[in-house]
């Protein structure tokens, strides 16, 4: 197989002689920029691919691909015919001119892209590092949202100081153009739910298995790089930090949390109540467990069972699981803090005052009970003491005491209150 043959196969086109004519153009032209000492920025961050992967994975915020160095020399020198290239776009369609003879203008613009992608590619596959990652074409999962794929490759991208793996997967389907690439972590070491968690770590489609396959490990090695602040889907850092010994102080927790944004404080929590309230006002089964018997029991289906686990995982506190301390913990208690501080989170003394109170009662009970425990403890004498510790964001005024004596009992009347609350948060005098 030619260069060219090679280079039509990682994008994904048809070999055709005029493919075959632009790919050995684009790698002379490749080979012209390698040789080049300024563009040896295409080596760094794990090769050129990572433009490829901003094409595939070009989410709103996020900076789209760059043309590859060398596209003017790539368009002003070439000798192809860019409509006849541009055709490429249109495959299986064999009569052109009848099916698309509206479109024949846009050719020479759909070759220029052809040609660009070449040049694209043919970058990536030269500055992406060899890797040891070992592929294994599996069986496609027989159940969920993947039981249109035809055909399945797994590898694994292990990291240090840590059992969870990062998991690699690229898949095909009838269904679908190009070859889908994903990464997840586990399965080793998390719960099943957060291995298949949607959606994953980073995700997009390559043009072709190959191109998917170093996508998915590029993908891979810029996560790892980062893997210490990485999170999994419930939240927990993939890399936990070491347990301290001594009960983190809940101050210095908040400090730390700052940092990363998870923060339950009451505000926070109190807009979390809606959910499980209006479920409750809809007749649905919002019944919670207490802590004795896990807020995550089941490894597996991902549903929590304390009123603590579900206000956690709608806001983003990371969720404790089977087997650990912490898990059978209330959330004011050292345990449940030793937890926090190693995946650098807090909630807030008033939080977790609501959040301990409302899953001390026992077996079973509707949220609307755990609710009522929870504002009575707030307001009980000493929660006052608490007040103070409660951070607030810049500018706000509000006074944390009346907010806990007007906080209703009644769930039909969180909705109002919590509305009533933000506007007078964002309201202008509190800026």
């Amino acid at each position: 197989m030619t260069g060219a043959d090679a280079l039509c196969v990682i994008a994904g086109l048809d070999p055709a002689p005029i493919a075959l004519q632009a790919a050995a153009w684009a790698l002379t032209v490749a080979d012209l920029q390698l040789a080049d000492p300024r563009t040896g920025y295409l080596w760094n961050d794990g090769g050129w691919i990572a433009n490829r992967r901003r094409h595939a994975e070009n989410f709103i915020g996020q900076p789209g691909p760059c043309d590859p160095p060398g596209t003017t020399q790539l368009l002003a020198e070439h000798h192809l015919d860019l409509a006849q290239l541009g055709r490429l776009a249109y495959l299986p369609i064999a009569d052109f001119d009848g099916a698309h003879s509206g479109l024949a203008g846009e050719l020479p613009e759909e070759g220029e892209q052809i040609l660009i992608r070449l040049l694209d590619w043919a970058l990536a596959a030269a500055t992406h590092p060899g890797t040891p990652h070992a592929w294994t074409e599996t069986r496609p999962s027989p159940t969920g949202h993947r039981t249109d794929e035809d055909r399945v490759w797994t590898a694994a991208h292990r990291l240090p100081q840590t059992p969870v793996p990062l998991h690699l997967r690229v898949a095909t389907s009838p269904h679908r153009s190009g070859v889908a690439y994903a990464i997840s972590p586990g399965p080793e070491g998390v719960p099943a739910w957060v291995h298949e968690a949607l959606p994953p770590l980073a995700f997009g489609t390559g043009p072709s298995l190959p191109a998917a396959m170093a996508m998915a490990e590029h993908a891979a090695t810029e996560a790892a790089a980062g893997a210490t602040v990485l999170r999994t889907a419930d939240h927990p850092l993939l890399i936990p930090h070491p347990a301290p010994e001594e009960d983190p102080q809940p101050a210095a927790l908040i400090a730390q949390a700052a940092l990363h944004g998870h923060i339950l404080d009451l505000y926070t929590l109190v807009a979390g109540l809606r959910s499980p309230a209006q479920a409750e006002l809809r007749g649905s089964d919002c019944t919670y467990t207490s802590p004795s018997t896990g807020h995550w029991p089941d490894a597996d289906d991902g549903v929590p069972a304390t009123l603590s686990a579900d206000i956690g995982a709608d806001r983003h506190v990371p969720a404790t699981r089977t087997g650990e301390e912490a898990n059978t913990a209330p959330v004011d208690s050292p345990a449940f803090r030793r937890h926090l501080a190693q995946h650098q989170a807090a909630v807030t003394p008033l939080a977790a005052r609501y959040l301990t109170a409302a899953d001390s009662l026992p077996g079973p009970a509707p949220f609307s009970a755990r609710h009522a425990a929870g504002v009575a403890a707030l307001r009980a004498p000493d929660a006052a003491l608490l007040c103070h510790l409660e951070p607030r964001p810049a500018g706000q005024t509000d006074d944390t005491g009346r907010i806990i004596r007007s906080l209703p009992t009644d769930i039909s009347k969180l909705d109002d209150f919590v509305n009533d609350w933000y506007a007078r948060r964002e309201s202008p005098r509190h800026t």
